[in-house]
């Protein structure tokens, strides 16, 4: 068996094995291997496998000499008969100047010429070249192939490896084709097809109740991270849902409202009327009762909790009760006229921003609620951080915040096409 081998840095490797019958038992031998110093020619590789067979002394016991389908190898034994070279020796020793003369085939006489053996040409190079037209004719299995190698070069990444190890306890062994091994291909499906089996059997056990602990997991997590929007959302009364059924979730309307450079301005009250098709009378009524519904609403929410339980009265004439109820109209009453005030004043803002100004209100109720509904903190995470814009965003007196207020988050950000 001759072969040569084809180094990255372009040199070329020759190995010959013999398959001995020795004591009646076949045996494989390593007779040369070798760099080759010159270019492959056939007369330098014939030349050179003659040396190293004289060498050994076995030329005239070669019955076969198997190699692969390169040219140099089918010229350079057929000649093999009629071209005697003198030894060349190892890689060391030096070869005669007029190794690639031809005419010089026959200037050694001394040299052995009873040699003769039949070449063959080896069984998986044959094999992989019908393998190769047998792909070339069948379109579908490249397309095969193409896949299996991108998903060989996903499984090739360190972490999945190991991934795949950890799951299954078996190392699943993906090695790329080569292109003279027709059998790699099939050893890379083979290797694949493993994994599918072991996929959909975990697609068959475990994938639903694995589904339904992801989804408890998800739902958990997104009640964190929204830190109380949804309950935000929730909690907004169906008047102004009703109001806002056209262009947008309610709460953003609420927003856009208490941003003091529009209210409830005409510009964005003819906005509204042509986006529901409504008279812009009735939208702007509309409207703005269902903003004093929502601000009482979450005028409990953002109420601070007193520090002690009040001074208990006389029960006997629930008097407890009746400065509870007066107590809870009077707030009614203060928060209706501070939102009344706010929609009707003018637009001086000048360069304030939207916190600014309700930070400098003197409308303590409506100015607490207004902050509450439009800031985000600093520290909030970014799926609440899309509620908001830049400016909206708070970034100073953090340490004044409590923790249940972090994500009012909710932001004109939505409607930012009625104010085009």
């Amino acid at each position: 068996m001759v072969d040569i081998w084809t180094c990255k840095k372009d040199f070329h490797i020759l190995a010959i094995s013999a398959a001995v019958d020795y004591k009646e038992q076949m045996t494989s031998v390593l007779l040369s291997f070798r760099r080759l110093l010159h270019p492959s020619t056939a007369t330098y590789i014939s030349a050179v496998i003659e040396n190293e067979l004289e060498k050994h002394k076995i030329a005239s016991k070669i019955n076969f000499i198997i190699t692969d389908n390169a040219s140099y190898f089918v010229k350079g034994l057929q000649d093999m008969n009629q071209s005697q070279w003198p030894d060349f020796g190892t890689d060391s020793d030096s070869e005669p100047s007029d190794w690639g003369d031809e005419s010089n085939v026959n200037s050694h006489p001394e040299m052995l010429s009873h040699f003769y053996s039949q070449r063959l040409s080896c069984f998986l190079h044959t094999l992989d070249l019908a393998h190769k037209d047998a792909e070339r004719d069948t379109p579908s299995f490249q397309m095969l192939v193409q896949h299996l190698k991108t998903i060989l070069k996903a499984c090739k990444r360190n972490y999945i490896r190991n991934l795949m190890c950890e799951t299954y306890g078996e190392n699943f062994a993906l090695r790329s084709p080569t292109e003279v091994r027709w059998n790699s291909k099939y050893s890379l499906l083979k290797s694949i097809i493993a994994i599918c089996i072991r996929l959909r059997e975990m697609s068959q056990n475990d994938i639903h109740q694995t589904t339904r602990n992801f989804i408890t997991a998800l739902e958990t997590s997104l009640k964190d991270r929204f830190s109380g929007v949804f309950d935000l959302i929730r909690g907004v009364p169906k008047s102004l849902s009703e109001a806002d059924t056209r262009f947008g979730h309610p709460i953003y309307v609420l927003a856009t409202v208490l941003n003091p450079r529009i209210r409830l301005f005409d510009n964005f009250v003819n906005k509204v009327a042509n986006i529901t098709s409504q008279n812009p009378v009735l939208v702007k009524s509309r409207l703005k009762s269902a903003c004093i519904i929502a601000l009482n609403a979450f005028r409990a929410v953002f109420e601070p909790m007193e520090a002690g339980p009040p001074v208990k009265k006389n029960c006997k004439d629930f008097s407890l009760l009746e400065e509870f109820f007066d107590e809870e109209e009077d707030n009614v009453s203060r928060l209706n006229a501070e939102f009344e005030d706010y929609i009707s004043s003018s637009n001086k803002l000048c360069d304030q921003s939207v916190l600014e100004f309700w930070r400098d209100q003197k409308s303590l109720t409506l100015s607490r609620i207004a902050l509450e509904v439009l800031k985000v903190p600093e520290s909030s995470a970014s799926v609440e951080s899309v509620f908001s814009t830049a400016s909206h965003v708070q970034r100073a007196n953090r340490s004044k915040m409590l923790t249940k207020t972090v994500a009012r988050a909710v932001m004109l950000k939505k409607n930012e096409f009625i104010l085009e």
